[in-house]
């Protein structure tokens, strides 16, 4: 049976933070998707040499931020390029694990912005001043300024029809923090994720889309205090975009294929 190490990613003194799953047997790819739907986190990673397969209980998708985390927090090397199915993530074994996300970029396209506010149960006057923005830095997501993040009321259907119709995975919400860059909830129900506590690539985003206007080289996001779940992200733009954080892992399991 494949051993499963299930990992917290992105834990703020050891707590919180987002369980992935961890697999570095060899199996089929359909088993890799039964295995993250048994397991049911919001993303697996099946770790095969220096190449990373990432699974949610649905399907096969990219890359992920925090199951990369997960992974490279259990491994042993100095530095190690990893393959990917679109591109190569360049890892590091610092005091924490560093890994580059892809190339970040604004994706221009038609937002019909109402149909966005009331999939979030918001009103115009909700949004504040960084409004809406599609990037990419190895997922593409939809981010939203708002004022409050304890306001929004998602309408997880919707969500999904969205995420569909504008080839995004989900919608990555952040408000002003005090002591952080931003505090963020995200949206992924297209993948089965209604909302997750920590995402490395769509906070990758973020800071791509802050970099823009900013010399800033550290970003630090909050994540998760909705579910109960708080997280930190750690971003870097340097030469690159990289994404760290803690790392801890919580058991070990044994599950069919």
């Amino acid at each position: 049976m494949p051993k499963v190490y299930v990992v917290s990613a992105f834990t703020s003194n050891g707590e919180g933070g987002n369980l992935a799953g961890v697999v570095f047997d060899i199996v089929s790819d359909t088993e890799k998707q039964l295995i993250a739907k048994q397991l049911g986190y919001s993303e697996t990673v099946f770790v095969e040499g220096d190449m990373f397969k990432y699974f949610t209980p649905e399907t096969e998708i990219d890359f992920c931020g925090h199951a990369t985390l997960a992974a490279l927090s259990l491994m042993e090397f100095e530095e190690l390029d990893i393959q990917l199915n679109n591109f190569t993530v360049k890892a590091y074994k610092d005091t924490l694990p560093r890994f580059s996300a892809d190339e970040g970029e604004v994706i221009e396209t038609s937002i019909n912005q109402k149909e966005v506010l009331d999939s979030l149960g918001i009103e115009s006057n909700d949004v504040d001043k960084e409004g809406f923005n599609i990037i990419y830095t190895g997922l593409k997501d939809l981010f939203i300024h708002v004022k409050d993040l304890n306001v929004l009321k998602p309408n997880f259907k919707e969500i999904s029809r969205i995420s569909k119709e504008l080839d995004i995975v989900g919608y990555h919400v952040y408000s002003d923090h005090p002591e952080y860059d931003a505090n963020t909830r995200n949206f992924a129900p297209l993948y089965g994720i209604d909302e997750e506590s920590a995402t490395g690539s769509a906070n990758s985003g973020l800071a791509y889309l802050k970099s823009l206007n900013s010399s800033k080289k550290k970003y630090r996001f909050l994540q998760g205090e909705a579910m109960n779940r708080k997280s930190e992200i750690i971003v870097y733009i340097d030469n690159g975009i990289y994404i760290s954080g803690e790392a801890t892992l919580i058991e070990v399991i044994n599950i069919g294929g």
